[in-house]
């Protein structure tokens, strides 16, 4: 019968040369280890919201191909050079999407703020220099002035649209007469000024903020009393917020409700 003793001298001696013991992973090989698990389980858990983001932007340059069809009468070729710059600034649009999630996602891991906020410009392939590039080089300069005649009258329409979306906000408090009303409107409407080009809907919303903005108080004082007064002057310091957050310019949709009771 074998004793302990022999037992061990025996396990030694089967040893085979050069064998080494697995050392225990450090803290930190540890940790790595279990962020790259923690990723791999986030990158599967986003897939929807990725896959999500690439049908909208898919969308969004399919109908910017139409439009650019019934307005400017592309040809083929030029059909065929626009489809592969569009399905370029998707991919892209995409990563871009992608990777400033991940940037959050690692942020929040190490308990870190994010102080740069995602840049509008490179998730929108509508902005993405691959898409834009292509416009100018396949574009004749005829096509590119109708189009971009036929972009500024949609920014301009836009634009009107949010300035009386912000006036009917206001007259929900202010209780306006039908006078006061279109008089604000008129006022407001001359001073809009958007350049008939194709224009960011930020630099559309920005043009309907100093639309806002320029109303003189000697003008203020003419239309309104002093109750509605003094709520214009509540309005207009709410009105930058208001005015990003109307992402129905970028996106068709109407999203004010988180500003109803300004």
């Amino acid at each position: 019968m074998k004793t302990p003793v022999r037992l061990l001298l025996l396990s030694i001696l089967l040893i085979p040369p050069g064998f080494q013991a697995k050392e225990k992973p450090s803290a930190e090989e540890r940790k790595r280890e279990r962020t790259e698990r923690m990723h791999k389980a986030w990158l599967k858990q986003i897939e929807d919201r990725v896959n999500r983001q690439k049908t909208n932007n898919q969308s969004k340059m399919k109908l910017r191909m139409e439009f650019l069809q019934r307005a400017v009468d592309l040809d083929e070729k030029q059909m065929e050079h626009l489809s592969m710059a569009a399905k370029g600034a998707v991919e892209r649009a995409s990563q871009s999407w992608l990777e400033y999630k991940e940037k959050e996602w690692k942020a929040e891991q190490q308990n870190r703020y994010i102080r740069d906020q995602m840049d509008k410009n490179k998730v929108d392939p509508i902005h993405r220099e691959i898409w834009t590039v292509a416009l100018e080089k396949t574009l004749t300069s005829k096509q590119k002035r109708k189009y971009q005649m036929e972009m500024g009258i949609r920014a301009t329409y836009l634009g009107n649209a949010l300035l009386r979306i912000q006036m009917s906000m206001f007259d929900q408090r202010a209780l306006l007469t039908r006078k006061q009303r279109d008089t604000l409107i008129t006022k407001l409407e001359t001073s809009l000024t958007i350049p008939l080009k194709d224009v960011t809907p930020q630099m559309v919303s920005n043009a309907v903020q100093k639309a806002y903005m320029r109303l003189k108080p000697e003008e203020q004082q003419e239309i309104l009393t002093k109750e509605q007064q003094a709520l214009w002057l509540q309005f207009i310091s709410r009105i930058e917020d208001m005015t990003e957050s109307m992402d129905f310019l970028e996106e068709g949709l109407f999203e004010m409700h988180r500003h109803r009771h300004w």
